[in-house]
């Protein structure tokens, strides 16, 4: 979570379960749609993230290109301006283009904002055109006119780890300035169209490494997305998987506790340290039937306070009835909040009748305790801010409707007790 800028928090306390709350902002530049898992899984991902999938650190390779390049220009700069005094300024200038290419080329791993973007094609281009008030239009034939190419550098590394049409915008500013340079002075060969085809190699050349670094970029941005997307599929599988896991361990778990009791509750029937009053033997003996009936519609859901709750509830006249048809449960924490408020807040209900039905992208969860109560209700709206509840109070009936995602997919970041029977979790901000 750290690596994303997020937090994790984890309490646990002996009986209590535990609860880990995982909170991380979501990048608003990248799409997200559901998997076949009901995962979220990056669309379109940001540009420098699917570089960073596909190669890692971006910087090697930019440096292993362009720092080669800012020396052999550097190079062919001292040549041309050690002498000509009126040009001095021009090496000036590469150096301070030289410092922010390598600057920019450091920051290249994890963000260059707009306006350093701007500002950096700005001094480049600027510098770029301007020379050619000290060089001699003739000089764009052969390498005096190295300023032009000496941006190709800045450049290649914006067109990578910018978006593209910062960098092409620039350049075509450059060739266009380069050649109203050129229109506007004398002709250096015999006509003006042999004086633009000689130009031609020179203002080729920023032009051809811009376009290959456009090229590698946009390449390795579609491996790296295609990377993220396959890895955000197997995480979302795994997930899955994780998730079934949980729940088949918390229903064995669930199903060995009830193991406890009636093993007990038969060993002391027929040790004779029960009373002797078959009534409420039959009555304990149905309840421990009833709640083994809870358990196979609800595996790993309900746990010991929830069922002594639903207990005490049948042992005061009320009829429970949960029913499921879905494959997997709805989240827990739902369903204990649930049954929780409407069993704990006000009188005891003669009926509750708590329902899963599955529907074709969600599963609908519907509760209803007869008669109505307001403080019930209040409860349950209470308890349901936030979710997609229907609460509905009349004096016939207590009515909430749900709908929800399968436990088997991968929610949004919310406290989920792990184990326990706390009520739903507060969303994080995610």
């Amino acid at each position: 979570m750290a690596d994303v800028a997020g937090t994790a928090e984890v309490h646990s306390s002996p009986c209590d379960g535990t609860t880990v709350r995982l909170v991380w902002q979501r990048n608003p530049a990248r799409a997200v749609r559901t998997s076949e898992f009901g995962g979220a899984v990056a669309e379109t991902p940001d540009r420098m993230a699917s570089i960073r999938a596909a190669v890692g650190d971006v910087r090697r390779p930019l440096a292993a290109v362009c720092v080669p390049y800012l020396l052999a220009t550097g190079l062919v700069a001292a040549i041309h301006t050690v002498r000509p005094p009126q040009v001095s300024w021009l090496m000036v200038w590469y150096v301070l283009l030289a410092a922010v290419t390598v600057a920019l080329l450091l920051r290249a791993r994890t963000a260059i904002g707009g306006r350093v973007a701007v500002a950096a094609s700005a001094f480049a281009v600027g510098g770029a055109v301007g020379s050619f008030l000290v060089i001699p239009t003739s000089g764009i034939a052969d390498d005096t006119s190295w300023p032009i190419g000496a941006v190709t550098p800045l450049l290649t590394v914006l067109v990578i780890v910018r978006p593209p049409w910062e960098a092409l915008l620039a350049l075509v500013l450059e060739q266009a300035g380069v050649v109203l340079v050129l229109l506007a002075g004398p002709p250096f060969a015999d006509s003006w169209g042999e004086s633009v085809g000689r130009a031609v190699p020179a203002l080729f050349a920023p032009a051809l490494g811009v376009g290959m670094g456009l090229a590698i970029g946009q390449t390795v941005a579609r491996l790296g997305a295609a990377a993220m997307r396959a890895n955000a599929e197997r995480a979302a599988s795994a997930a899955v998987e994780s998730a079934r896991q949980a729940r088949e361990a918390m229903h064995r778990r669930r199903l060995a506790d009830l193991d406890e009791e009636i093993l007990s509750f038969l060993r002391r029937t027929a040790s004779g340290d029960l009373s002797p009053q078959a009534s409420q033997i039959r009555v304990r003996a149905r309840m421990l039937d009833l709640a083994v009936r809870d358990e196979l519609h609800l595996p790993g859901v309900l746990g010991r306070s929830t069922r002594e709750l639903l207990g005490a509830a049948r042992a005061e006249g009320c009829v429970v009835t949960i029913q499921s048809d879905a494959d997997h449960p709805p989240p827990p924490d739902l369903l204990r909040c649930l049954l929780t408020c409407a069993l704990g807040t006000g009188l005891t209900p003669q009926d509750l009748i708590l329902s899963v039905e599955p529907r074709p992208s969600v599963l609908l969860v519907s509760l209803v305790t007869l008669p109505g109560d307001p403080m019930r209700a209040a409860a349950l709206r209470e308890a349901l801010t936030g979710t997609s509840a229907v609460v509905e109070d009349g004096t016939e009936s207590t009515w909430v409707e749900v709908s929800t995602h399968a436990a088997s997919a991968v929610a949004p970041p919310t406290a989920v007790p792990i184990d326990g029977d706390s009520a739903i979790g507060a969303p994080a901000a995610g």
